[in-house]
C-alpha cells in the first residue's frame, strides 16, 4: 500500500488574495471588489461580477453574459 504525502506548505498551492476598492455599477456603493481572475471582480456588497477598465482612471462595469458564462467555464 502506497501512501500520499500531505504537505501543508503553501507554496504547494497557486492562490491569490486580492481586494480592491471602487464604486459598483450595480448597487452604487463604495465597495470592496474581491479578485477572482485578470480584470474580473466580485462586489463584496451585492455579489455582482464586474469587470475593471483602466484608462486613466479606473472602472468598473457590470459583466455581460458571455463574459459570465466564460467565468463558470474556467478555473477561478
Amino acid at each position: 500500500m502506497t501512501q500520499t504525502k500531505k504537505t501543508n506548505d503553501p507554496s504547494h498551492y497557486n492562490l491569490e488574495a486580492r481586494i480592491d476598492f471602487g464604486r459598483c455599477p450595480c448597487c452604487e456603493t463604495l465597495t470592496p471588489f474581491l479578485f477572482l481572475q485578470k480584470e474580473f471582480y466580485r462586489c463584496a456588497t451585492c455579489g455582482e461580477e464586474v469587470k475593471q477598465f483602466v484608462n486613466g482612471v479606473i472602472k468598473y462595469m457590470p459583466v455581460t453574459q458571455n463574459e459570465k458564462t466564460f467565468l463558470m467555464k474556467t478555473d477561478v
